[in-house]
């Protein structure tokens, strides 16, 4: 996921989000990489592969944030704490959404563990709600005071569900 669009509905206006921070080989070609496959030959190769990955970082967005639209952080973001902090700086959101793809690493309690304490910290220093949402992944609000909500459960498909959450910005202790 490198895109995420946030859907105002009371000004009826969509805004979307690209992702700063991207991964190596999984979604852009580093340099010292794509010199080292031309030069053993392999332009072929190189020329598949990065046509598959040819997504530039940008630290753009297509709204100001007043306070009232959320921040985004995609995939690992979230466990950079300079990456938050340009968030809530840069926008003053009244929240966050982490979007995670945990397709690739599906299973891994390590991960969701490391993932959910960097939130939840995450949310402790700064003073923000972070909502984490995605596939295959955990799910739920980590609020200010430390606590973590797992949200409602309202609906239910084949391989997905639907959860209602309390993202009120509002001190907790």
């Amino acid at each position: 996921m490198i895109h995420a669009v946030i859907l105002d509905s009371e000004k009826g206006e969509a805004h979307t989000v690209i992702k700063t921070h991207l991964v190596p080989l999984g979604e852009y070609v580093p340099y010292r990489t794509m010199y080292t496959l031309w030069l053993f030959g392999r332009k072929e190769f190189l020329q598949e592969f990065s046509s598959k990955r040819s997504f530039y970082p940008t630290n753009e967005i297509d709204y100001v944030s007043s306070g009232e639209l959320p921040g985004v952080l995609f995939c690992f973001s979230g466990t950079s704490p300079s990456q938050v902090a340009s968030i809530v700086r840069r926008q003053d959101p009244p929240w966050i959404a982490h979007i995670v793809s945990h397709s690739w690493f599906n299973g891994s309690p390590l991960l969701s563990r490391h993932l959910e304490q960097a939130l939840r910290v995450e949310a402790v220093h700064r003073g923000i709600p972070i909502l984490e949402t995605g596939n295959m992944s955990s799910h739920g609000v980590f609020y200010p005071d430390g606590s973590i909500s797992r949200g409602t459960l309202r609906d239910t498909g084949d391989r997905w569900e639907i959860y209602e959450y309390d993202l009120q910005r509002e001190e907790r202790f």
